[in-house]
């Protein structure tokens, strides 16, 4: 994709200035020029050309922020599809946490002690850390 868009903003760069030769006879181009060398001219269009190349390299740095943006907005939203409702679909961070906090209760304080719940949060502790450590390693400092 980056492949195309580059060729699509040569063509146009090459377009913006054949076209004004050819269609306009030169007076575009000459008023720009007027008065000017050629070595003066080449040094005028080749800092529009590198000013264009600068912000073509811009643009493309923005989408790429942009798309890993992107991604870590929806590796964020991958979430083992039950636990702790409010975070299901919402925040791998959150439901880690969520999770590992229930697990602990579970394991150390026996007021928690409801048959089954302990294996569930085991269960869901399990589902979740691949996904949460991979947010973290990918997305962290974002």
């Amino acid at each position: 994709m980056k492949i195309n868009i580059k060729i699509i903003i040569i063509s146009l760069i090459i377009g913006f200035i054949s076209f004004p030769f050819i269609a306009l006879g030169g007076i575009f181009t000459s008023s720009l020029f007027d008065g000017k060398t050629i070595e003066e001219a080449l040094h005028i269009i080749g800092n529009k050309i590198e000013e264009i190349f600068i912000i073509v390299n811009d643009i493309e740095n923005k989408q790429s922020k942009l798309e890993k943006e992107i991604y870590c907005l929806e590796l964020i939203k991958k979430t083992p599809e039950w636990g702790t409702a409010y975070y299901i679909n919402n925040d791998i961070v959150k439901f880690y946490e969520s999770a590992k906090e229930q697990l602990d209760n579970f394991e150390n304080d026996p007021a928690y002690h409801y048959p089954g719940m302990l294996e569930k949060w085991k269960k869901a502790v399990e589902e979740a850390e691949p996904l949460y450590i991979k947010y973290i390693e990918e997305c962290k400092n974002n």
